[in-house]
């Protein structure tokens, strides 16, 4: 279940790092405090992997910035075997090899951690902002090979600080595939 979740979260608000001197891995993740209650669930799945001290408060900035409730897992040698596997050269990577290792558990942490329903709820957009291109195809061809949820991939732009920025998110553009997808899922969602 650990595991699961952790795969999930790789793909929405999680992170996996070394830090120097340690020689293994430590899992990260933050959200607002508005987030409150899925934080708190998410921590006690992960009591396994977690020290006495690990959840922190990073104050807002006073100007719209709202506080972050922070985790932090104790450095193992599980998540190292885990760190290896989804990095590569130290830079995270998509790949299938760890993709299919992911449950209806996954899934759902990943929509929780990144997901929204648009248009009325009836379909729906992963804020994968951060992966390029060849990541968001490997992903939709995961989606849609295992799981049968076909997603398309969109460019979005921005400007940000004079200059232009694209990235891409994944779409889920019809209710029927909403709804396929919503059924893997919703068991897992306790909320």
């Amino acid at each position: 279940r650990v595991q699961a979740l952790l795969l999930g979260a790789l793909l929405g608000d999680g992170s996996l790092k070394i830090h120097k001197p340690y020689k293994n891995a430590r899992f990260s993740f933050r959200h607002s405090t508005v987030q409150e209650d899925y934080f708190r669930w998410k921590t006690a799945e992960l009591k396994e992997i977690s020290s006495d001290k690990n959840i922190f408060v990073q104050k807002g900035d006073g100007f719209g910035t709202r506080d972050k409730l922070r985790y932090q897992s104790r450095a193992l040698a599980s998540l190292t075997d885990l760190y290896n596997l989804t990095h590569k050269r130290g830079s995270f990577r998509i790949r299938r090899k760890w993709l299919n290792r992911m449950t209806p558990l996954s899934l759902a942490i990943w929509w929780l951690d990144d997901g929204s329903l648009i248009a009325n709820s009836r379909k729906g957009v992963f804020c994968t902002d951060g992966f390029d291109y060849a990541s968001q195809k490997i992903l939709a061809d995961y989606l849609d090979i295992v799981w049968g949820i076909k997603v398309s991939i969109g460019k979005i732009g921005s400007k940000r600080d004079g200059k232009k920025d694209e990235y891409y998110r994944l779409w889920i553009r019809s209710t029927e595939e909403m709804k396929k997808f919503l059924r893997i899922i919703l068991p897992y969602i306790e909320v």
